[in-house]
């Protein structure tokens, strides 16, 4: 659910002259495909000046930090509503970049994936149930994933919702703690892998970094091979994530890799 937007604007008392009617109503949509299919319905948003009015907010929400602090905010508040915003931007610009390779919906469809992954697309019902779920990693959840991945791909679902499964299945292995370390850390590789032959650098960098970052973490745990070289693979991986985690554009990624 998306609260950062509304609560800043509480706050900072932004008025309807600083955004439109149409912009406010994205911005506070109350789920993330929500978002999306209201972007799909009003592509005229992704514009240049969309992304020159998202910038000037989070100018002014890093400027009055301190008034919206007082106020009643945390430091978690505003770091979450820059986020938030750098989110968007993320979206709306590269759908600006891309809206002359196909229509509108396919490119707003690759802006949120690109931003958030394959769960953005629809969903079979079967996956959607599962991807709600509230869930401890386990192996339980392992066996899960890893059968979810299987029937993704013979049900030949969209290739960035086999990969988001992929990174899920990496996520849940990698919060596993058990004797099987050294198998649940191959496995990681192996789904890593999977998903970065999908997520390319060249369709979505956002993804492809995020899943470059994980696979020096997987590489740098990894207990089997030359241990030089898995060092190696490691800091070239995330040497490539931070090509596109920029430090201004991903302050979180750039900090976490």
């Amino acid at each position: 659910m998306k609260f950062f937007f509304g609560k800043l604007r509480k706050q900072q008392k932004i008025s309807q002259t600083f955004i439109d009617d149409l912009l406010l109503a994205w911005m506070e949509t109350a789920t993330y495909n929500e978002e999306r299919r209201y972007l799909e319905q009003h592509p005229v948003l992704a514009s240049p000046n969309t992304c020159n009015i998202i910038k000037e907010m989070i100018t002014a929400t890093l400027q009055q930090q301190p008034i919206l602090l007082a106020r009643g905010m945390t430091s978690l508040d505003v770091q979450e509503v820059i986020e938030e915003l750098l989110r968007q931007l993320r979206i709306i610009a590269y759908t600006c970049e891309n809206n002359n390779k196909g229509n509108s919906k396919e490119v707003i469809q690759h802006a949120y994936i690109n931003a958030m992954g394959g769960f953005m697309l629809a969903l079979p019902q079967w996956l959607e149930a599962l991807q709600a779920q509230i869930a401890e990693p386990s192996e339980q959840q392992r066996i899960v994933w890893t059968q979810a991945l299987a029937r993704s791909e013979q049900e030949e679902l969209a290739a960035p919702i086999r990969a988001a499964i992929a990174i899920r299945l990496n996520n849940i292995l990698a919060a596993i703690h058990t004797e099987n370390h050294t198998f649940h850390i191959e496995q990681r590789i192996a789904a890593l892998k999977y998903a970065s032959a999908i997520y390319t650098r060249q369709d979505f960098p956002v993804q492809w970094a995020e899943t470059q970052n994980n696979l020096g973490l997987a590489y740098r745990d990894r207990i089997t091979g030359n241990q030089a070289e898995n060092r190696e693979t490691a800091l070239a991986a995330f040497k490539a994530a931070l090509e596109v985690y920029a430090c201004d554009a991903f302050p979180m990624n750039w900090s976490n890799t």
